[in-house]
């Protein structure tokens, strides 16, 4: 009984087969590492207090008001745990930032922050946000089970604040269309005593002795994110001047290498049987 040999395909066959799905699949990668990079990134700043000790409640004609000091230029992003006493509840959340007028200091150098806010007449509105206090969630701001404190920031996006990098700005939050009465109002988390050195708490326009929640972001691309955490990591090398076209080399002939090793091992030479002929 005759045997059945198996099929063989040509080597090059093989070889452009190979090197196109790699080629296919270096071309995929490029297209999403193209995307990637030019997608929106939440670049942090800092955060005023990482734990809380206790609800503030804000409604009606109370406000809430927080210093902080930006470290970084082109502050565009905040966030604040907020939540509503009762569901579907009606009206908007009003979050602003504001500024002093020139000159104007947030308090005396190593002195204690005075016992009232500036008069509005000395600040400036820089931005103002409207939040519609249905699409907080609703409960308690600290938050259990479902919903948990981690989950509850709220972000707060605006056009970026140039100069914000070691200026004091002032976060206010309010509820106007809220009352005094429970099941009316916003709640938001703040630490007490007060571990904020750069500001302080104000309540209803008078110092609180504590640190509202409010983490501090920039709203940039994953670019932009790269680009600044390199130069930070190439600042502390010891290359002088040419710190970053020394690296862009680097990576440029690094890439350029491992495309010659992926063509090498696709295109590489046929292989030959005993007599020379392709199998």
């Amino acid at each position: 009984m005759a045997s059945v040999g198996r099929v063989r395909l040509p080597h090059r066959l093989v070889a452009a087969v190979v090197g196109a799905a790699v080629a296919a699949a270096f071309a995929y990668a490029g297209v999403q590492a193209l995307r990637w990079w030019r997608a929106p990134a939440v670049v942090a700043d800092h955060v005023t207090a990482t734990s809380a000790s206790l609800e503030m409640r804000v409604g009606g004609p109370s406000e809430l008001a927080q210093w902080v000091v930006p470290d970084r230029e082109g502050l565009s992003v905040i966030e604040l745990v907020l939540a509503a006493e009762a569901p579907a509840m009606a009206g908007e959340v009003i979050v602003r930032i504001e500024g002093l007028a020139g000159g104007e200091v947030a308090r005396p150098d190593g002195g204690e922050w005075p016992p009232s806010l500036p008069p509005a007449e000395r600040r400036t509105l820089l931005r103002e946000v409207r939040v519609p206090a249905s699409a907080l969630p609703d409960g308690a701001a600290f938050g259990t089970g479902p919903g948990a404190l981690a989950s509850r920031w709220t972000m707060v996006r605006f056009d970026p604040i140039v100069p914000s990098a070691g200026r004091p700005l002032l976060v206010v939050v309010a509820y106007p269309s809220g009352g005094t009465q429970p099941g009316t109002r916003v709640a938001t988390l703040a630490r007490f005593p007060g571990e904020y050195r750069r500001g302080e708490l104000f309540v209803n326009g008078f110092r609180a002795g504590g640190t509202m929640l409010v983490r501090l972001a920039n709203d940039e691309t994953n670019a932009a994110s790269v680009r600044r955490t390199a130069a930070n990591v190439l600042a502390g090398l010891p290359f002088g001047t040419w710190d970053s076209t020394v690296t862009g080399a680097l990576v440029t002939s690094c890439g350029i290498l491992l495309a010659i090793v992926v063509a090498g091992l696709a295109w590489g030479p046929p292989r030959s049987g005993p007599s020379g002929d392709e199998r």
